[in-house]
């Protein structure tokens, strides 16, 4: 094997031999369940009753760290709770797709195949190759599981619907976006070879803070729309124009909007606080599966008018194995999509950055230098492959899942032969096509509650992402005109769409092309919000770092911090920089200077 160059660690490959050290203990029981508190995952909370019992004193837990073996029963239950965990957000873009169509045995397959192809993807991830005669990985090695993708949703659907109107079939209409998707995956994979100071250069994580922030907020749209009866059915009633009945949650026919529906669907958001105030471990780590399974029940046996809210159409119509290619679609190209999906790649690819680099952390690990590097190297070109492989699986692309480094946090198994079971589970929970079909046969409504939360989590995540910069006039304004348009073409759809770019009797397929994908990307929040980022960004000049205002917020703290901290103490001084992510890179604020100033007295906390 070729010598790994210096400054990379050992090659970290999954071989028979990590897992026949499961068989090899001295000890049985350390082989099958290993010296772990499994009690500790299971024992709820009582948050408001903290006297009435004290709790024992217990030792710290056991961490196991990312290439640490495992005890068999260990494997399988953090395996299961990574699956779970993230069964709830995989299942969300097959199902909002397939409610384009009518027909419920497709719905159930494209759930069933998104199933699979997570788990190969996850199990590629955490397993990890070095490129031979290369410093380049293929996967990152940690437990960075793979989920599928919301970004090119609102794309998707919007691009469907728009052939659909052209008078093409549902099934050429969805291989088109497939072939489009197969084509655009090369965004990623080309982002993977990027020096980190060039992308961060192009779209560092605060510009596309904005565009993951503006894409969660227009599909929490989506979800309350579902959550309200359906996406087919959000019209406003008039005396002179009634509003259709929702279909799509079993045999009950309401207006959008009716208090059963709307009742239905906060049972599952009253599920997902319940866990969060009394839940155990597990459970908090599994609250979004818990919230839509709860609700689902409850869907199933209640009923309106003697009618039930649920049927089993798509449950019979699948059959009892599923895999993928069992049902194919064309593959073709549909040109005005190509823009705005590319957006969507290289959106999802400065996700991944900051998802990987939070499971580093939570697997304590480092989140800088060149070990780091070649994480996130590793974890897009696998991002990208594994996206264009879904393509030609005939499901949407996929990409690392941020909500499994709260497990690895919670639960202190880093190992990621955790992460490889992960992937076995969703492959068998994919195989087994009634499940599937038991997935996909879900209300509306029901779905609806658990999408709002879903793609609002969504949101919050680029909050997040907009804040990791030294903010100044120049971010502000540039952000302030991204957000702003962006949120406007999403609240008012036909901005861009309505009277834009008519098309006339004589206008050629190129220029039809042309003009397809102009109307679509400004109705599309995000695009707009991207385009409309990354332009300012590398057109308007640097500023100067706000030394002043730093050295203000010093002196405000040093003056002030004793009263807003009660008499104990000078309270905390936000940083106005990160050193994990300088690292001696000028550019890991977009390319502002940055100066490495003390503002924090030694008994401060740095935040």
């Amino acid at each position: 094997m070729d010598e790994i160059p210096e400054g990379y660690d050992n090659e970290p490959v999954i071989t028979y031999k990590d897992f026949d050290k499961l068989l090899n203990y001295k000890d049985p029981q350390d082989c099958l369940i290993g010296k772990y508190d499994y009690k500790s995952l299971c024992m709820p909370r009582f948050p408001f009753c903290r006297n009435w019992r004290k709790a024992k004193a217990r030792p710290p837990q056991k961490f196991f760290a990312v290439d640490e073996p495992l005890p068999f029963i260990l494997c399988l239950l953090m395996g299961f709770q990574h699956a779970v965990a993230m069964v709830g957000g995989i299942i969300v873009p097959p199902i909002v797709i397939a409610s384009t169509q009518s027909d419920p045995a497709i719905k159930s397959y494209l759930v069933s195949a998104s199933l699979i192809v997570c788990g190969i993807g996850s199990i590629v991830q955490c397993m990890r190759w070095r490129i031979p005669r290369t410093r380049l990985y293929y996967g990152t090695g940690l437990i960075t599981v793979v989920g599928t993708g919301v970004q090119q949703l609102q794309v998707i659907v919007s691009s469907i619907k728009q052939q659909l109107a052209d008078g093409k079939d549902w099934n050429t209409a969805y291989g088109n976006i497939l072939g489009t998707l197969l084509l655009c995956a090369l965004t990623p994979i080309a982002i993977s070879f990027f020096p980190r100071k060039l992308m961060n250069r192009i779209f560092p994580p605060w510009v596309t803070g904005v565009t993951v922030f503006v894409a969660g907020a227009s599909l929490c749209g989506v979800g309350v729309a579902n959550w309200g009866g359906g996406l087919g059915c959000t019209v406003f009633q008039t005396p002179d124009n009634p509003a259709p009945l929702c279909t799509g949650n079993g045999d009950v026919l309401l207006p959008f909007g009716n208090a059963a529906y709307l009742g239905l669907g906060f049972t599952v958001m009253a599920v997902i606080i319940v866990i969060e105030l009394f839940g155990s471990i597990f459970m908090r780590n599994v609250a979004i599966m818990a919230g839509f399974l709860v609700g689902y029940a409850i869907a199933a046996v209640a009923t309106y008018d003697g009618k039930h809210f649920t049927n089993d159409e798509a449950i019979k119509s699948s059959p009892n194995f599923q895999f993928m290619w069992l049902k194919t679609f064309p593959i073709g190209i549909y040109p005005a999509a190509i823009i705005p999906l590319i957006i969507g790649y290289a959106v999802d690819a400065a996700n991944s950055i900051g998802d990987i680099t939070a499971s580093e952390e939570a697997s304590a690990l480092p989140t800088f230098g060149r070990d780091h590097d070649a994480h996130l190297q590793g974890g897009l070109l696998a991002d990208g492959v594994s996206s264009a492989f879904s393509a030609l699986a005939t499901v949407t692309p996929v990409l690392v899942f941020a909500q499994n480094n709260g497990v690895i946090s919670f639960t202190m198994v880093a190992s990621r032969i955790a992460g490889v079971f992960c992937g076995i589970w969703l492959i068998l929970f994919g195989i087994f096509g009634k499940f599937g079909g038991f997935l996909a046969n879900a209300p509306n409504v029901i779905l609806g509650g658990m999408q709002v939360f879903i793609f609002s989590s969504v949101a919050i995540a680029g909050i997040r992402l907009m804040g990791m910069t030294n903010y100044n006039r120049r971010v502000r304004f540039i952000q302030v005109m991204s957000v702003g348009l962006g949120l406007g073409v999403t609240i008012v759809a036909n901005w861009g769409t309505n009277d834009l770019w008519n098309i006339t009797p004589g206008m050629s397929s190129g220029v039809k092309s042309i003009r397809n994908s102009v109307v679509l990307v400004t109705g599309t929040g995000f695009a707009m919000a991207f385009i409309i980022c990354v332009v300012l960004h590398n057109l308007l000049p640097e500023e100067e770092d706000p030394t002043a205002l730093q050295e203000a917020s010093a002196r405000n703290a040093a003056a002030y911090g004793s009263h807003a901290g009660h008499g104990e103490g000078p309270a905390p001084v936000m940083s106005f920089h990160n050193p994990k992510m300088v690292d001696g890179d000028d550019t890991a604020h977009g390319g502002l200077p940055v100066k490495k100033v003390d503002l924090a007295p030694p008994s401060t906390v740095t935040m």
